[in-house]
């Protein structure tokens, strides 16, 4: 059973990674930290800088309630580029487990 999420809606945005501000930086650690034992800051910042976009997902205020890091991939296989894409880190904030606004935001 998922537990009721939070009224408020998250708004998902695509960001690159070099864009994201400290702040921002600050907040998903913030989240990591509350999803994951033993995540260092630095390992996070690391795991991080080695992904190319993020999918920031935002509360009416503005505030980061949750993200996931991506990098794109291409790999050549019989003549042809393929690319893929991998989710790295991934949390949302309990409030708002059950929303979709993470899963649209992959489809796109």
């Amino acid at each position: 059973m998922f537990r009721q999420s939070s009224r408020q809606s998250l708004k998902a945005s695509f960001v690159a990674v070099g864009l994201l501000t400290a702040a921002d930086r600050a907040r998903m650690f913030e989240l990591m930290q509350s999803a994951y034992d033993e995540v260092t800051e630095q390992q996070f910042l690391t795991d991080l800088a080695h992904k190319d976009i993020v999918i920031v997902l935002r509360d009416q205020a503005l505030t980061i309630q949750g993200f996931s890091t991506l990098v794109s991939l291409r790999v050549q296989l019989d003549g042809k580029t393929l690319r893929g894409i991998f989710s790295g880190d991934t949390v949302i904030a309990e409030p708002f487990w059950g929303q979709r606004a993470l899963g649209k935001a992959f489809l796109r």
